[in-house]
């Protein structure tokens, strides 16, 4: 059985909604288990990216062992305008349709697991879900807590990073952090939030093979994730929805070092 999970960060200033989707494994257990490593209660305590980080230890802790854990799954993207956010679940399903048929996992046997708020009501995601024609496939499950569907955790980490990411592709975040001991670089030196972002996440992307005519010594690194990992709604204006394919339109996945 291969799991979907998804989640969504809402980032108004940017005037976008983010949504990712992480599959793979079942990953109750092995979330369960870094909740434990980091002194944390499955079921009870969980991973929130929007949580305050100072001064909880615990928390940032457990975002490292759940970074970890993302480079055994796959991941989507979804954009979706922040005034339109009454079809947030629509758009999450022609989302999860499009990378599951693309990516020709219609016939793996899959099922779909969503955070709370994605749609109206359980009745609307699974009146969608037979428009669609995924329940053909997929076996739907909204409206979930995710203290009990751990997964939805690992999509609440990648939604929150794709989005701060988006935030930088337009402009509206400038930070800069340091490299860090396991970046490859001096630890000292100062990188671009969106890089050091984009670094942790970039093999994990679904794509479609190698961009064709690149240029030697970069023949067969830079990745056209396209359709095949993300989602843009058709409600997007034409900045946003350029940011978005600069931003997650193709992946490089050679050395950076």
């Amino acid at each position: 059985m291969i799991h979907f999970y998804f989640d969504e960060s809402i980032h108004e200033r940017g005037g976008f909604i983010v949504g990712a989707y992480v599959c793979g494994p079942d990953a109750d257990p092995v979330v369960a288990r870094a909740l434990r490593a980091c002194g944390m209660e499955p079921g009870v305590d969980e991973f929130k990216s929007s949580a305050r980080m100072t001064g909880h230890p615990e928390q940032v802790a457990l975002r490292s062992e759940l970074q970890r854990l993302l480079r055994g799954y796959r991941l989507g993207v979804l954009v979706v305008p922040s005034t339109a956010r009454a079809s947030l679940g629509e758009e999450a399903l022609r989302g999860l349709a499009q990378i599951a048929r693309l990516n020709s996992l219609t016939a793996a046997g899959l099922v779909a697991w969503f955070d709370e708020g994605t749609f109206v009501s359980i009745n609307q995601a699974l009146k969608l879900s037979a428009e669609l024609k995924i329940n053909e496939y997929c076996e739907l499950r909204a409206e979930q807590d995710s203290r009990i569907v751990k997964g939805i955790q690992l999509a609440d980490l990648v939604a929150h990073t794709c989005g701060t990411m988006l935030l930088e592709t337009l402009g509206l975040v400038t930070k800069q952090v340091k490299a860090g001991h396991e970046s490859g670089y001096d630890p000292e030196m100062e990188l671009e939030l969106g890089f050091e972002l984009w670094a942790g996440l970039r093999y994990q992307f679904f794509h479609a093979g190698p961009v064709t005519g690149q240029e030697e010594p970069y023949e067969g690194t830079l990745m056209n994730v396209g359709l095949h990992g993300l989602h843009i709604a058709e409600t997007c204006s034409g900045q946003l929805r350029s940011a978005a394919e600069k931003r997650f339109g193709q992946c490089y996945l050679g050395c950076i070092h």
